[in-house]
C-alpha cells in the first residue's frame, strides 16, 4: 500500500537555523547580485522586460495582442522577467520577513515602549 504523503509548502528559512545562518543567507544573495554571471542574468531580463512592454505599446514587428489572454500572458511574462530580475532582493526580503514575529495589532504597545523613550 502507498502512504498518502503529503508535501509541505516549503520555506526560504527551511535550511535557517539560527541567526547567524539568516545573516549568511543575506550576505551570500548579496554576493550573487554583485556576481558577473548574475548581471548578465539581469540584463537579459531587462531586454525581456522592454520587448514585453513594447509589445504591451504595439512597438514590435508582430501584433502579438490579438485577445484579452494574449495581453494577460504578455504582463504576466514581462512581469515575471521583473520577478526573476529581482529575485535575489526578493529572497532577502522573504527572509526578513519571515524571521520576525509579526503583530498585526494596530494598537500594540511593546512591554518595553516607556523604557525606549528619550527622557
Amino acid at each position: 500500500m502507498i502512504e498518502d504523503k503529503k508535501v509541505p509548502e516549503p520555506s526560504i528559512l527551511d535550511d535557517i537555523n539560527d541567526e547567524s545562518d539568516q545573516a549568511q543567507a543575506i550576505a551570500d544573495f548579496r554576493s550573487l547580485v554583485k556576481h558577473n554571471g548574475w548581471r548578465r542574468i539581469v540584463k537579459y531580463y531587462e531586454d525581456v522586460m522592454r520587448y514585453h512592454q513594447a509589445q504591451l505599446n504595439g512597438d514590435t514587428d508582430v501584433n502579438a495582442i490579438k485577445s484579452m489572454s494574449d495581453l494577460s500572458l504578455i504582463r504576466f511574462k514581462r512581469d515575471s522577467a521583473e520577478r526573476l530580475m529581482n529575485l535575489p532582493d526578493i529572497l532577502i526580503g522573504l527572509i526578513k520577513f519571515e524571521s520576525e514575529d509579526l503583530i498585526l495589532d494596530p494598537h500594540y504597545v511593546p512591554d518595553d515602549f516607556d523604557d525606549n523613550i528619550d527622557k
